[in-house]
């Protein structure tokens, strides 16, 4: 049966050639080979050495509209792990100038990282700030993780590849809530968020499997202008989100090794 998805935010174009090595956009140099990426990160496609074309889209961002937070909605919380040039690495151990596996380009230099917490008023933090628990093996995690619900993260489904012409899309974790035991839960405590900030827009693995949309370095200007760049990735809307994750429930699903 052939699906829609109405009103996408973005349509990569599906790559029809296949890389027999590592081809990197930027030709940077990596010890990762595409035998060795598929079987740490346990995806089903090969993803390195991909290209995508350029969203063609306004704006850094058209995905969900919240109510504007008094805290932080995305990036990575502490103890998340992310895989680098020195092997996986907790966020918080990561430094300006270290080295990050990237989805589309490999080794990729960290420009910056931004330090903040999720909410720091001495009222609840409200609903829509709860960051995500991930159980283990759900999407791709060896353990569970947690993720801040403006996040984005690449999710790989036969859906997305069906009606966006990839098996790879990028969604707002908030439309992960309910999906195979993935939960809001209310912050107790000070939590921290890091975000790691690149050349240009990256997407990085983190816990063995999870793929997070890390930002340029120039991407908190909160002007825009003729001359920045166009965002390399697209979050698809919320509402397009949840419709494509609730596809993903019909899929077989095969937990992580």
């Amino acid at each position: 049966m052939t699906h829609s998805l109405p009103d996408c935010a973005a349509i990569w174009a599906k790559e029809s050639a296949k890389h027999n090595g590592l081809q990197l956009k930027r030709c940077l140099p990596t010890a990762f080979t595409e035998e060795m990426g598929n079987k740490m990160f346990g995806l089903k496609n090969s993803v390195l050495g991909r290209t995508f074309r350029t969203a063609e889209i306004t704006g850094a961002y058209d995905g969900m509209h919240l109510p504007e937070p008094k805290g932080m909605a995305s990036g990575m919380i502490s103890g998340t792990q992310v895989a680098t040039n020195l092997g996986w690495r907790t966020i918080e151990a990561i430094a300006p100038g270290d080295f990050a596996m990237t989805f589309d380009g490999g080794m990729q230099k960290v420009q910056s990282i931004s330090r903040t917490v999720l909410w720091s008023s001495p009222n609840n933090c409200p609903e829509y700030l709860w960051p995500l628990e991930v159980p283990a093996n759900v999407l791709g995690n060896k353990d569970a993780i947690r993720l801040l619900p403006e996040q984005g993260i690449m999710i790989e489904t036969d859906t997305a590849e069906e009606c966006l012409g990839d098996p790879f899309a990028l969604i707002p974790a908030a439309a992960l809530a309910g999906y195979r035991g993935i939960t809001r839960i209310k912050p107790h405590g000070e939590i921290v968020v890091f975000t790691l900030h690149f050349e240009q827009e990256q997407i990085v693995f983190a816990h063995c499997g999870v793929l997070f949309l890390c930002p340029s370095d120039d991407s908190g200007c909160l002007l825009q202008s003729s001359d920045m760049q166009t965002p390399t990735y697209c979050v698809l809307p919320l509402k397009q989100a949840k419709w494509l994750v609730e596809s993903m429930d019909t899929e077989i699903y095969v937990p992580a090794a």
